[in-house]
């Protein structure tokens, strides 16, 4: 728990409070590119109905991918997001937990974002291109806004849980010997 003589600092409940964002963001994000995924199966049948492209194993793997890759960003969302109420709560491991999800959290909206580059080469460049001509002009800036935003979010928490105000917070009360 906490040592009596000391409260919670606000350092603590701001971080949990970023942890909390960060996981809300990269939930938001997932279902942005869930859709965009819908949307590029759509435009991938028409570019195989129009022999722009072949057909290949894009539709039961990717859908395959897809479904574990929603599973698992959810749940990882869901998770980080209750370990960062706890942390901001003060409960002690749930800091050092928090800690190792938002790292692998990090790596969720990153991910993504090196992906949009790798996308625009190949037969993946006439599917990328149809998503892009499918979908409004703000959809893709909002969706790469709101995964910066997620990575910003989750790098403020973690940095905040390293200042010294949290750390002695959550440092464990010296026990005295009666």
């Amino acid at each position: 728990m906490t040592s009596p003589q000391l409260g919670r600092p606000g350092v603590v409940s701001v971080a949990g409070w970023a942890l909390v964002g960060g996981a809300a963001l990269i939930a938001a994000g997932m279902a942005m590119e869930t859709n965009e995924y819908f949307v590029s199966v759509k435009v991938y049948e028409d570019a195989v109905a129009d022999g722009t492209v072949t057909s290949g194993l894009f539709e039961g793997l990717s859908s395959l991918f897809v479904l574990a890759e929603v599973t698992f960003v959810f749940g990882l969302a869901v998770a980080l997001a209750t370990l960062a109420v706890r942390t901001a709560r003060g409960v002690p491991g749930a800091r050092t937990a928090a800690w190792v999800l938002a790292v692998v959290a990090m790596l969720c909206p990153s991910a993504s974002l090196s992906g949009r580059a790798r996308d625009s080469v190949g037969t993946a460049g006439v599917v990328q291109r149809g998503v892009e001509a499918s979908l409004p002009q703000w959809y893709i800036p909002a969706h790469i806004g709101i995964e910066a935003a997620a990575l910003l979010c989750l790098i403020a928490g973690l940095v905040l849980l390293m200042t010294p105000a949290a750390r002695r917070y959550f440092r464990p009360a010296p026990v005295s010997a009666a």
